[in-house]
């Protein structure tokens, strides 16, 4: 019998993982642990508002354009895009391929062959959690219930191949591939790919677990952190201690007893249980504290970079216009179009080598209402009617704002060029820059001290030991992305990588990078113009608003015109623009 007069009752949180497992019975490989990985992706996707909100935006700014086409196979197009008998035509099959390749980084279709065998008549998509690579073979196991194989149909289907038609029906799957990864002391061999999410699970299970405390108001004090004494002295028999502990573990802990009632039996007054609270009454308090933070470690793991993009405010984030269209076209460019690209992919492929289509499958651009139609400026061949009463640098003197300090980059803009294009290209090039790889809690200090707030205040808000700030200070110095307490341009950088509300585009005047000489040439040989613009640049920027007021008021398109016609000497080609150029320059802010 043991003596021990005290038990500390503590539940604890089994987050399944995904290792693979030979199944020999069943001849497949498990999916984590007991095979019910996927069904716990599903489980998330289904639980979390944030995680369900962002996936499902996601898969529409990736498919909602819909499936066109480029070639001369338009009538074949047709027939395939309608997919036979199929309930959905490719447009749906594509939000379903979408959506898993979020939810897991994989998809799987199923295709069907005509009755002659000359065509694929139907794609479907396999939900991936019903998928299971086999041990023997390079087919696939399918069943829609891998917790009962005993008493469910385990259909097993062949891999697509255009010169083997001997089955009417076959599998294409696309995943992206993992890295192997270790659980204790075994090593998984990833066969299945882990979730784009896959750093923002714990996070995304403490969202299910903040959303049904709030949910059912945990109010009792038995929640965690508390000492129940029961006077009625130690029980006799370890196995009564135990079954006691139990009860009350089972009975008073956790999101689903919020608000409970427990009794306890007790032989009289003075051997009635004591209850004492180490933590006091504020626990929804702390959850909702904590909420904050986790979200944030959401959105990091889901690269998100435009919060509002997904419907998630956050501070210091308008919301305008501008904001939108910048966060949507980061986000095509280095997410939307690759996802898109996976799945053209796998229908170009059966399209192609299983129908004979010629041409390409392609992706529409998604029509979305806050970016505004765009109207290609066409540079003029020849010089045009301007109204000579505007003085275009007097214009320029009256508006700006003063040079800021804080560019972070900068790039020329060709002679020739549509200006949406061009941000467009310069939001891409910006993010092709090498940035550190920083944990949620280091990005919120940086972001802070961006800010202008000091040590003390940066570790109350936060709620980390001093310990552990400076370490993380120790790190941002070393990454050369604070100077003492300072930030740098690199950390300027890194902060509008995670945050674009934080940087503005604004516009200067230099000589074309693209041609040699200094930009001021010597013996009065640059225009007036140019001299003088050039000059203000070293103080001055000017918005995109503001040079475009000033060319409606003059007639005349001051971003592609700049100093009038030049006559290049070496080559004699007259061209309506001259030796400078107008830059693009991120500031942040």
């Amino acid at each position: 019998m043991s003596n021990k007069k005290t038990g500390f009752i503590q539940k604890n949180i089994n987050i399944p993982d995904s290792f693979e497992k030979d199944n020999k019975r069943d001849n497949i490989i498990n999916w984590g642990n007991d095979n019910f990985y996927p069904y716990f992706l599903n489980f998330l996707y289904q639980n979390s508002a944030i995680q369900s909100g962002i996936v499902n935006s996601k898969v529409h700014y990736t498919t909602a354009g819909g499936l066109g086409y480029e070639g001369t196979d338009k009538e074949k197009f047709d027939i395939f895009f309608k997919n036979g008998n199929s309930d959905y035509n490719l447009d749906e099959v594509t939000e379903q391929m979408s959506k898993d390749l979020e939810l897991s980084n994989m998809f799987c279709l199923k295709g069907l062959w005509s009755l002659d065998k000359s065509y694929c008549e139907k794609l479907e998509v396999i939900d991936f959690e019903k998928v299971r690579y086999r041990l023997s073979d390079d087919m696939i196991s399918v069943s829609d219930d891998w917790s009962d194989t005993r008493n469910s149909t385990i259909k097993v289907i062949k891999p697509f191949d255009a010169g083997d038609r001997d089955s009417r029906e076959f599998y294409l799957i696309f995943q992206e591939k993992s890295k192997q990864s270790i659980t204790g002391r075994r090593v998984n061999k990833s066969t299945y790919p882990q979730p784009p999410y896959s750093g923002g699970i714990t996070s995304i299970l403490t969202d299910v677990k903040i959303n049904k405390y709030t949910l059912n108001e945990i109010s009792n004090n038995f929640s965690t952190g508390t000492i129940i004494s029961l006077n009625n002295g130690i029980p006799t028999d370890d196995a009564e201690k135990r079954a006691i502990e139990k009860d009350i573990r089972d009975n008073s802990t956790g999101e689903e007893n919020a608000g409970g009632t427990m009794i306890l039996y007790s032989n009289g007054k003075d051997n009635e249980a004591s209850v004492l609270s180490l933590n006091g009454n504020d626990l929804k308090d702390r959850y909702t504290a904590l909420s904050q933070d986790n979200r944030n470690n959401i959105i990091l793991a889901h690269s998100v970079t435009t919060p509002i993009l997904f419907g998630i405010k956050t501070e210091g984030s308008l919301g305008n216009a501008t904001e939108l269209e910048i966060g949507y076209k980061i986000m095509k460019a280095n997410y939307f179009k690759y996802k898109q690209r996976s799945i053209l992919s796998a229908l170009n492929h059966i399209a192609q080598r299983g129908n004979g289509l010629t041409g390409k499958i392609v992706f529409n651009e998604v029509n979305l209402d806050f970016i505004p139609e765009v109207v290609e400026e066409v540079v003029p061949e020849e010089p045009t009617v301007f109204n000579e009463e505007i003085d275009v640098i007097s214009e320029l003197e009256k508006c700006g704002i003063e040079r800021p300090t804080s560019v972070i980059y900068s790039k020329a803009l060709p002679n020739e060029f549509n200006i949406d294009e061009e941000k467009e290209k310069l939001m891409e090039d910006f993010k092709k820059e090498t940035f550190a790889s920083l944990s949620a809690i280091e990005n919120q200090v940086l972001a802070m001290l961006s800010d202008k707030n000091d040590y003390n205040s940066i570790r109350k808000s936060l709620g980390i030991n001093a310990f552990k700030l400076t370490r993380i200070y120790k790190r941002l110095n070393t990454l050369g992305l604070i100077e003492g307490v300072k930030v740098t341009t690199n950390g300027m950088r890194e902060i509008a990588k995670q945050d674009v509300s934080r940087i503005q585009i604004f516009y200067s005047y230099d000589l074309n990078p693209s041609i040699p000489g200094p930009s001021i040439l010597p013996n009065n040989r640059t225009r007036d113009f140019c001299k003088t613009l050039v000059g203000l640049s070293e103080f001055r920027v000017w918005s995109r608003e503001d040079i475009q007021k000033i060319s409606d008021r003059a007639k005349r398109n001051v971003f592609a015109y700049r100093g009038g016609w030049y006559n290049n000497p070496q080559t004699k080609k007259n061209t309506p623009w001259c030796r400078h150029i107008w830059k693009q320059e991120i500031v942040f802010s």
